[in-house]
């Protein structure tokens, strides 16, 4: 899995096997074609982050600040 667009793109995300399935390219894609320029600048709130992916990918395309929340101690330690 990897980043998919903005400064980061390119950059691949890691991930646990302890049942977290991570968000997939495509669903990644359409949420943030539909944010589009809205992102810039935003704040993001995660509080199923798995992977943290959609809030890596929100950074990558310049969003201030994300929040990430998981009872996963395992998946925040990696993200």
């Amino acid at each position: 899995m990897r980043i998919i667009s903005g400064k980061y793109k390119g950059h691949r995300l890691a991930a646990i096997s302890a049942g977290i399935r991570p968000s997939s390219n495509r669903l990644r894609k359409t949420l943030f074609d539909v944010l589009g320029d809205f992102v810039d600048g935003s704040v993001w709130l995660e509080p199923f982050a798995g992977s943290g992916a959609i809030g890596l990918e929100a950074l990558s395309r310049y969003a201030s600040y994300v929040i990430w929340n998981d009872k996963n101690s395992e998946a925040i330690s990696l993200i």
